[in-house]
């Protein structure tokens, strides 16, 4: 069995104020980013509102011209991948007579 050495009590001791210290910093960290966090739903409630005010539907060119961008993109694919190959007769059953 362990003996007590004289230094015990100044070691409980120590330990008492490194636990108080650390709830400190714990308690001092939580109020901070309570702080943080409400700043934060403030600048999101106002940066919704801005978006709402600001907003423009997309135009009917801009679909068709994103619709054709899209497809382009999707040629390039299957042209690179090949679409007679293992891999195309996998991943493009379907599309590819349809892009």
């Amino acid at each position: 069995m362990r003996q007590h050495s004289q230094n015990s009590g100044l070691i409980d001791g120590t330990r008492a104020i490194r636990h108080f210290s650390a709830l400190a910093v714990c308690a001092i960290g939580a109020l901070l980013f309570g702080a943080v966090t409400v700043r934060a739903q403030d600048d999101i409630s106002d940066l919704a509102q801005r978006a709402r005010s600001n907003f423009k539907a997309v135009s009917n060119r801009e679909l068709a011209e994103a619709r054709a961008d899209l497809r382009e993109r999707m040629k390039e694919v299957v042209d690179y991948i090949g679409s007679s190959s293992e891999n195309g007769k996998r991943w493009f059953p379907t599309c590819v007579g349809t892009i």
